[in-house]
């Protein structure tokens, strides 16, 4: 029983306050100081957070901004963007390698339609002459 009467007291005493602060009215200005504070709060905060930080916050809201279907696109495209990179980087080894140090003597063979350079099997040219593309050529020789 003393503890029913004691939530009783308690509650009188809330519902008390929350009368009385009812009538309380803030002081004049007090809503655009607020405002103000507030901004200044959050620019600080910038401020002290690096560039780079904030450079990834707005990568990352733009990126989560942009629906599924673009992400699959942006994806395919840096895919492609890294493979053609690979691609100019080692052709242009390939292209190095068999311009620079060979001199008169080259065992590239240009394969084209009407070409006369196609090799023979049992011809002893040819068997110094790869049929592997330079580029895969390089490729393979990195591993």
């Amino acid at each position: 029983m003393k503890s029913e009467e004691a939530e009783e007291q308690k509650y009188d005493q809330v519902e008390k306050l929350l009368h009385l602060k009812r009538y309380e009215q803030p002081p004049e200005g007090f809503y655009e100081r607020f405002l103000d504070d507030l901004h200044d709060r959050q620019r600080v905060e910038i401020m002290q957070r690096s560039a780079w930080s904030l450079f990834w916050d707005r990568v990352e809201t733009w990126f989560w901004g942009v629906g599924t279907r673009k992400r699959v696109y942006l994806a395919g495209l840096a895919y492609a963007t890294v493979m053609i990179g690979l691609f100019f980087r080692v052709g242009g080894e390939d292209y190095q390698a068999n311009n620079g140090s060979q001199g008169e003597q080259s065992t590239t063979v240009v394969y084209g339609v009407g070409s006369s350079k196609v090799p023979v099997l049992g011809d002893e040219k040819s068997s110094n002459e790869s049929i592997v593309p330079a580029g895969i050529k390089s490729f393979l020789r990195e591993f």
